[in-house]
């Protein structure tokens, strides 16, 4: 801030302006290496959690993610090599610097919108396939001559819980494909996500009274 004040007040072609203006431009320089360096080391972790996935679009996330660590390191390169900038010449890196910034982040977002669509989904078939199991822990009881009313009942309950999951995962995935630069698909989406989660919430709920319940019998 101190140098741009003493940049912008110095209006003389004198050698101390210049030095002064010239300082100015070197410190935005630094500037973005350090935006640079930030970016790079978000894309690392992106990277990590993104290996450790197994999405649909892995590949092409990985291909997007190793192009944009190469484009910020050759970035960075000719920021360092930049002894006196121009001010014309700063202007444009920091253009250059913000539209990677913003590439960066629209990234990020399309990789962690896979990623979470990625967990409900895997959600939603856990959920059906516990159903399964629990029909066959009916029949134990019933097989044991036990009543089995109530465990019916909190079947009949989660399996139309997970049928509420599977309809707000297919939900999200409709709203995330048509989400792009498109603020109330994002929010349908978002809203689809928070939904499947409450869902979740009652039906694990009603798995320990299932649980509870058949316990109690055999």
């Amino acid at each position: 801030k101190d140098l741009r004040e003493k940049a912008e007040k110095c209006k003389e072609d004198t050698e101390d302006c210049k030095g002064k203006r010239g300082e100015w431009r070197k410190g935005w320089l630094t500037k973005l290496e350090r935006i640079s360096d930030v970016l790079t080391k978000s894309l690392d972790r992106l990277s990590e959690k993104l290996e450790e996935s197994d999405i649909e679009d892995k590949t092409e996330f990985e291909t997007k993610i190793s192009k944009l660590q190469e484009d910020l390191a050759a970035k960075k390169t000719e920021i360092a090599a930049m002894e006196s900038p121009t001010a014309p010449e700063v202007a444009k890196e920091i253009k250059s610097m913000r539209d990677m910034w913003k590439e960066v982040q629209k990234t990020k977002k399309d990789i962690v919108g896979s990623l979470v669509n990625d967990q409900l989904e895997k959600s939603a078939d856990k959920h059906e396939k516990c159903a399964t199991k629990l029909d066959d822990k009916v029949a134990e009881v019933e097989e044991a001559g036990k009543d089995s009313s109530k465990l019916k009942e909190l079947l009949e309950d989660y399996k139309a819980q997970v049928a509420n999951i599977k309809e707000d995962r297919d939900a999200a995935k409709v709203a995330w494909k048509d989400a792009e630069n498109k603020k109330e698909a994002k929010d349908e989406w978002k809203k689809s996500w928070g939904e499947a989660r409450e869902e979740m919430k009652l039906s694990k709920q009603t798995l320990r009274e299932f649980m509870k319940e058949y316990k109690s019998l055999m």
